[in-house]
């Protein structure tokens, strides 16, 4: 049976000509890896006009990509090969392979037989975690030619000068770098397994070899069949799990060569079910759209009771007889809490740095948890089962389970005046496609009409941290007025990471306010309240990757944050604010001086520090000389918090220009400093 529509990526043969090169730091992540492995590169692109039409007949092309061809795969080097092995449909020769590039650059082509004694899908551990490497897929050497690629999205063609006879044998193509960092293939950045893309290069969690990848790159095969093909089921519809009873529907779109061309077409396409593992029945699929060459196929399956799991696979018989079945796939009738107030959805494919602050604060009666990797994308039963509030927790927002694919109901359930915080680290970029850099919404767009997002920068941050400081007096991010966060996203990866972004918002606009700043006092959260309507949290960062200053995870952070916006939907917490007040109080018994805010300072800072004692405190201005510029407080004070404002004016009232000052507080027998930045 031929998978046609699966996806699979592949790196190859550097083995034989590069053993022992290592891996490159890469310069942009918005695809990075699990934990023990050096991140990978998966860079947005444009373009992609040339795609291959289906050919129905005795010439067929075997392929894998989605053919959208929005990314390429960056951080590679001299030696790394990547190949995809192909399944044959039926008894065939190989004619061409076909290879699409991003940059120009030199590179080796070869097309080969691969060793019988190879399992694909089992022997090749994931490049992004793995650390053994799998055997070596290249077997007989079919043909090669070193070729210089030019950019623009042309194929390169490799041409068998005597076609191969591959019979329904797995065979590899694939390609050789000849120099680091070019050409650089496109890539299908995600995709689900089986993985067809296999690379040679080394990992960050193991030594050099063979690994399958989710990144799939662009390598096509034409062959040319001289027996009759099992008809392919392109795609067919994988239901997520649901709250719903009722029948659902299911489509496959399939398509059929007959060799002989008269004897080409579907006879028939059924649904094979089974609930909680009972006996198997078959359900009639009915022709829809198309023609039964190349034709799209429905039919429902019944409706079920709360708890069952429902598995499922699709069935297509040709005219002669070759009968096609999908791998099964299964749905649960998932059932939510009556007395759940929140829907907190993970599509964050990293998942929780050790600690998850919603299930610590929030009782259990009131959320229910919806993990889009394994239960799917939220349907209408489930976004509108009647939540009072959303937590949608991403990476990019990207994929067929993450929060860009269902913003058309998350729309709908804002409109009926429902509450969303979405915490991410790429999203409008990495899933709304909006530039890498700076970049504005517009109208009609969902970013701009419901996350009321104006634009800013994706991937503003490059430092491996960010700092992040609270407004005073706000009732989410007050509590971090004088106490930051600090945001680690890639703390698994190690130093050298980061990409945050920063945003902006309607600064007409009363109803959004930011929440959060960095130390340049670039916006990275806010919150928006339509009156009578909706409400709206958007934190440019993930929530659950918050530290302290020594790395580790700042769980009290995560958890008072937790209860702030949520306590801000109306949606109560348990012990949180106790947590607070006991951190608030051992950090009343120290001598602190925070950040000043905002800063860089364009007008009016704030200066705050902490005295445990009432003592005779000094807070002065100097600039960078270390000569006196003005003296904001030179006074006894109360033991606890207090503040001070400077307005960028010395002793004597007069402006002093930009630049980089430092801020002392002498009290008691000690002296605190930290710098500023003064813009004009």
């Amino acid at each position: 049976m031929s998978k046609r529509l699966f996806i699979v990526l592949s790196l190859s043969l550097a083995a034989i000509l590069a053993a022992g090169i290592t891996l490159g730091a890469s310069n942009k992540v918005f695809l990075s890896p699990k934990p023990l492995a050096g991140p990978s590169d998966a860079i947005p692109i444009k373009g992609g006009e040339s795609h291959f039409p289906n050919t129905l007949g005795a010439d067929y092309w075997i392929y894998y990509d989605t053919g959208a061809e929005a990314n390429y795969l960056g951080g590679l080097h001299l030696g790394d090969t990547m190949l995809v092995w192909f399944e044959s449909p039926a008894r065939c020769t190989l004619l061409e392979v076909h290879f699409l590039m991003h940059t120009a650059g030199d590179f080796d082509m070869f097309a080969a037989d691969a060793p019988d004694t190879i399992d694909f899908l089992n022997d090749y551990e994931e490049y992004h975690g793995g650390s053994n490497p799998g055997p070596r897929p290249i077997d007989v050497l079919f043909e090669d030619s070193v070729g210089l690629y030019n950019d623009g999205h042309n194929w390169q063609v490799l041409e068998m000068g005597s076609p191969p006879d591959v019979g329904t044998d797995i065979f590899v193509g694939g390609y050789v770098l000849l120099s680091d960092g070019a050409p650089l293939p496109i890539i299908d950045a995600g995709i689900d397994p089986p993985y067809h893309t296999l690379m040679e290069r080394p990992v960050g969690g193991g030594p050099r070899g063979w690994y399958s990848s989710w990144h799939h790159v662009y390598i096509r095969a034409l062959v040319s069949i001289y027996e009759n093909a099992y008809p392919t089921i392109e795609s067919h519809t994988k239901l997520p799990d649901t709250y719903s009873l009722n029948a659902r529907y299911v489509t496959a779109h399939i398509t059929d060569i007959g060799v002989p061309a008269e004897s080409v077409g579907v006879d028939e396409a059924r649904i094979l079910y089974g609930v909680n593992g009972g006996p198997e029945d078959t359900l009639s699929m009915f022709l829809v759209s198309g023609t039964i060459e190349d034709g799209t196929w429905a039919g429902f399956l019944p409706s079920a009771t709360a708890n069952d799991t429902v598995e499922y696979s699709i069935s297509a018989v040709d005219l002669q007889g070759a009968e096609s079945v999908t791998a099964p796939w299964t749905y649960v009738i998932r059932v939510g809490r009556s007395t759940a107030e929140l829907l907190f959805v993970n599509d964050d494919y990293y998942g929780f740095n050790g600690h998850d602050p919603v299930d610590a604060v929030v009782p259990d009666s009131v959320y229910d948890f919806w993990e889009a990797d394994q239960y799917g994308l939220p349907d209408s039963s489930v976004i509108h089962f009647g939540y009072k509030a959303i937590l949608w927790n991403t990476w990019d927002g990207s994929g067929d389970y993450s929060f860009v694919a269902d913003t058309l109901r998350v729309a709908e359930f804002l409109n009926d005046g429902g509450y969303l915080w979405v915490s991410s680290q790429d999203l409008p970029a990495g899933g709304f496609g909006y530039s890498w850099g700076s970049y504005a919404t517009q109208p009609g767009e969902f970013c701009h009409d419901y996350l009321h997002l104006m634009g800013g920068v994706d991937d503003y941050a490059v430092d491996t941290i960010s700092t992040y400081y609270g407004v005073p007096g706000d009732p989410i991010s007050g509590a971090f007025a004088g106490w930051p966060i600090i945001s680690y996203p890639y703390s698994w990866v190690g130093p050298g990471y980061n990409y945050a972004g920063s945003c902006e918002i309607d600064s007409t606009d009363l109803n959004a306010s930011g929440i959060f700043y960095d130390l340049s006092s670039e916006m990275s959260g806010y919150k928006y309240s339509l009156p009578g309507g909706h409400k709206i949290v958007f934190l440019y960062w993930p929530f659950n990757d918050l530290v302290n200053l020594d790395g580790t995870v700042d769980t009290t952070s995560q958890d008072v944050l937790v209860a702030r916006i949520l306590a801000w939907f109306g949606i109560g917490s348990v012990g949180v604010e106790e947590r607070l007040k006991e951190r608030l109080s051992s950090e009343s018994k120290m001598y602190l001086l925070w950040q000043n805010w905002p800063n860089p300072a364009r007008g009016q800072t704030a200066i705050s520090f902490n005295v445990p004692e009432p003592t005779h405190a000094t807070v002065s201005i100097y600039d960078v000389a270390g000569r006196m510029v003005s003296t904001l407080l030179d006074d006894h004070v109360s033991a606890g918090r207090h503040s001070v404002n400077w307005d960028g004016r010395d002793q004597s009232g007069k402006e002093v220009p930009s630049g980089i000052y430092i801020y002392r507080l002498t009290a008691g027998n000690h002296n605190l400093a930290r710098k500023l930045v003064l813009v004009r």
